[in-house]
């Protein structure tokens, strides 16, 4: 059985997917979760208009998150510096919606923005935790695999 010499740079298939991938994707499912709270507390404090304010905040936080973990999911057969692009272009992505929408919901009415406010923060902040946790705690976050060798080299003989 000959081997390119590309099976030993390429990683692995990984069981359950790229770590990236899934911690984009947990890190979504954690903001989800956390919008529970944040939507209760919000109607508690503020009625249905602090439900609608909390709603689009931890949904602008949440679909963040989302779109993050895609633009991972399409960088990662590239590599590791279309990886760190792709993180960079979620980051201003997100960055450049959220002042769209802030912009495109100035005339409108019916939310309270104190809510909308404070719940993104919330969220996005407990959510970052998470993922700074979970990247700390995830030994396998790395492009080597240590467990891979690469293959040896056929030897050359004159003739």
């Amino acid at each position: 059985m000959t081997s390119t010499p590309d099976a030993a740079v390429r990683p692995a298939p990984r069981p359950n997917g790229p770590v990236e991938l899934r911690l984009a994707l947990s890190a979504f499912a954690v903001a989800m979760l956390l919008s529970i709270p944040a939507l209760g507390v919000s109607w508690l404090a503020a009625g249905l208009p602090g439900l609608a304010g909390a709603a689009i905040g931890v949904g602008v936080v949440a679909g963040g998150f989302l779109v993050s973990a895609g633009i991972h999911a399409l960088a990662l057969p590239f590599g590791p510096m279309a990886s760190l692009g792709a993180s960079v272009a979620g980051y201003v992505l997100r960055l450049l919606f959220y002042a769209v929408l802030l912009v495109v919901l100035l005339p409108v009415d019916g939310f309270s923005r104190t809510s909308l406010a404070i719940s993104a923060a919330v969220v996005l902040v407990l959510t970052l935790a998470y993922e700074i946790w979970l990247i700390g705690r995830t030994q396998s976050f790395s492009w080597i695999d240590p467990s891979r060798r690469p293959a040896a080299r056929p030897e050359r003989t004159a003739g």
